[in-house]
């Protein structure tokens, strides 16, 4: 099990919290707020056909499987980073 934290959060939506990856700096860890997974399952559908269309991912975040943490089911995806392994979370 992935313990995760405040400490730990990259962002926050009405509907999920993203997560640094607590043992990989490149992952990040969505996990759905209650009552908010339809949202999820959703997503990864959308993922799977993109996957199964051979698509090229240097432009999306690939989705790597689900963990099991402390607060619920995460979902874990690749983390923008720059070089200096900092993520951006100033809006265009």
């Amino acid at each position: 099990m992935i313990s995760l934290n405040d400490d730990l959060i990259v962002g926050k939506g009405a509907h999920r919290t993203c997560y640094r990856h607590p043992e990989a700096h490149n992952l990040c860890i969505k996990v759905s707020h209650e009552g908010f997974s339809q949202e999820q399952d959703q997503e990864l559908a959308y993922y799977k056909r993109l996957s199964n269309r051979n698509i090229q991912w240097q432009l999306l975040a690939r989705y790597h499987g689900t963990v099991h943490t402390n607060i619920g089911t995460g979902y874990v995806f690749d983390l923008v980073i720059d070089a200096n392994n900092y993520v951006n979370t100033k809006r265009l």
